[in-house]
């Protein structure tokens, strides 16, 4: 046997899926460099195995090819596994309270930042104000991205850190929500949320990194072994090319 055609590893189970056929089916992979050199019965693949080739049997669990994701954002995504997430609050103070409770078991953090708070969840189908953050949190900038990541809700200090008062025009594509008086409510929609871009340009390189390899750890453990990252939100800068470069000469 050629040396070349040795395996560095064989994977076999009684559940091996190809998308070819309909149905599982008895067999093994072989895989060299990273690359699946054969697929097909136990007895087929046997001539690949070497000396070094390292053999794994799964009995009965399922192998088969990996999942490819064409649509995220793998920064946003990254981040929002490190941040407090609030889908299942029912109303604006309950939110304001889950935020306050993240944020104080994470004293160091610059910027409080959360996900998928849904005001059409709430009780009182209304967006939320500052106010409520400010009540029990006035002293940290707050950034909640809602569930559609179209819009965004902070408290004052944010809107404070950001420039964003009573005259500041509406940017292209975007809205600062402004209350009867003309004053900003907290709540940014669209290329507004760009407005305070702070919050997210002053991770340090070494934490996006970490948070990048979390993420994609995850996705490799559910099956996940390809993204296309679809870069920043409008006028949001989440994700460049340059770090990404960067992450893959390190792991690589």
């Amino acid at each position: 046997m050629s040396i070349f055609k040795q395996a560095d590893l064989v994977l076999s189970s009684h559940a091996l899926f190809t998308g070819l056929e309909d149905t599982t089916f008895s067999g093994s992979v072989a895989i060299k460099d990273k690359h699946i050199i054969a697929v097909g019965s136990e007895e087929e693949v046997k001539s690949y195995i070497g000396p070094n080739t390292k053999v794994n049997v799964y009995e009965n669990q399922l192998i088969m090819p990996g999942f490819q994701d064409f649509h995220l954002h793998l920064f946003l995504g990254s981040l929002s596994q490190d941040s407090v997430w609030l889908i299942d609050a029912k109303s604006e103070q309950e939110t304001a309270e889950m935020v306050k409770t993240f944020a104080d078991s994470r004293p160091n953090d610059p910027w409080v930042i959360g996900f998928r708070w849904y005001h059409v969840f709430w009780d009182e189908k209304k967006l939320p104000h500052r106010s409520t953050l400010d009540q029990l949190i006035p002293d940290r900038p707050v950034f909640l991205f809602n569930a559609e990541c179209h819009g965004a809700w902070l408290n004052s200090k944010a809107l404070e850190f950001a420039g964003i008062d009573r005259n500041t025009p509406d940017p292209p594509f975007g809205e600062i929500a402004r209350d009867e008086n003309g004053g900003p409510t907290g709540f940014l929609s669209e290329t507004a949320m760009g407005l305070a871009h702070m919050a997210f340009s002053t991770i340090p390189r070494e934490r996006q990194t970490e948070l990048i390899q979390k993420f994609l750890d995850r996705a490799s453990r559910l099956g996940i072994t390809t993204v296309s990252d679809m870069l920043p939100l409008p006028n949001l800068e989440l994700g460049d090319l340059d770090s990404y470069h960067e992450f893959e000469k390190k792991i690589n």
